[in-house]
Order: C-alpha cells, then sequence, then structure tokens
C-alpha cells in the first residue's frame, strides 16, 4: 500500500471517529439536561393558608379571616384562571366519643355552606399571571352568628386551577374561637 492510500484511510477513520464522537457528546448532553435541567422547568408553586378569628361591634357575631397566598417558585410562568372557595360547618357533637379524628377531609361529604366561583381577576387578586419569583395573596373576610350552645368546626377549601397547576389550600377551626386578650 502506498502512503496516499493510507492516509486517506486514515483521514475516513479519523472523520467516522469525530462523527461518532459528536453524536455520543449529543447523546450525553440530552441525558444530562433530562436528569438535570428538565425537572427544573416543570411548574413549580409554593402556596400557604391561614385563619384567624376576630371580635367585631355586634357581640352576636364574630369575623373569620381565611388567607390564601401562591408564589412561583419554578423558572416558568404559570397562570390561576379560576378559583372555587368552599366553607363547611359541622357540629361539634358529631364527634361524640372520648376521642375522636378529625378529618378535614370527612365534612367535605355533604353541600358546604358557602361555595363561590372566582374566574375573573377583578373579583380575585389571585388569578393572574405568575411569572417567576411572583407571589399574589388574598385573604376572604367573613361574618358568622355562632351558636352559643354548639360549638361548630368551620372549613375553608380554596381550590385554584390553570396553566396545568392544581393550587389547594385548607384550614378548618372551631367557629369563632377568639383568643383571649
Amino acid at each position: 500500500m502506498n502512503s496516499e492510500k493510507i492516509k486517506t484511510i486514515s483521514e475516513i477513520i479519523k472523520n467516522v471517529v469525530e462523527v461518532l464522537a459528536l453524536i455520543v457528546a449529543g447523546l450525553w448532553a440530552y441525558a444530562q439536561f433530562q436528569e438535570t435541567e428538565s425537572p427544573s422547568l416543570e411548574l413549580r408553586s409554593f402556596s400557604e393558608s391561614r385563619l384567624s378569628w376576630f371580635g367585631v361591634a355586634n357581640p352576636k357575631y364574630c369575623g373569620g379571616q381565611f388567607g390564601v397566598s401562591i408564589r412561583n417558585i419554578g423558572k416558568k410562568s404559570f397562570e390561576i384562571k379560576s378559583a372555587i372557595l368552599r366553607v363547611w360547618l359541622v357540629d361539634q357533637h358529631s364527634f361524640d366519643q372520648e376521642i375522636s379524628y378529625i378529618n378535614p377531609k370527612d365534612f367535605r361529604t355533604e353541600k358546604p355552606f358557602f361555595e363561590k366561583q372566582f374566574s375573573d381577576v377583578d373579583e380575585l387578586a389571585l388569578l393572574t399571571h405568575f411569572p417567576p419569583g411572583v407571589e399574589a395573596a388574598f385573604d376572604f373576610t367573613f361574618n358568622f352568628s355562632p351558636d352559643k350552645r354548639n360549638k361548630r368546626i368551620a372549613l375553608f377549601s380554596f381550590f385554584g386551577s390553570g396553566s396545568g397547576l392544581e393550587i389547594h389550600q385548607s384550614r378548618w377551626g372551631y367557629l369563632c374561637d377568639i383568643p383571649a386578650q
């Protein structure tokens, strides 16, 4: 074999190896992206809620405030387009044993005492666009007329959805459980 033929064959082998190396590097880069970066591009939110009770001018009533906040902790924007707020009231005497497990999910088997659907940002500030790092909060405020003879439990639930994301927050407490001052 002459040196010219050997040079041509080695050049072909070098080109094939380079192409294979590029393919392997591309596959490796894609696999790394799928394992490390891709999960961080999923929709990620953080939400929390709080419930508080307060006195009002008329002692026959009390105020209740259920607050919800939503924050985008991901790298991708999302929107909350609709929400439902529900409130259930359950008589305490439903728990007639010495020790009763109170499961708020059991409250939801009955029709809520209050239910409101929101689909307009003018009604609810939580219905908005959430770029990365943005947070929105809203306090739902109610007046209650408690039955003094029968202590009731109130369950507040917020369901928000949109952009492939669902938010659920709930809190429960004894109706008009105002801390002593």
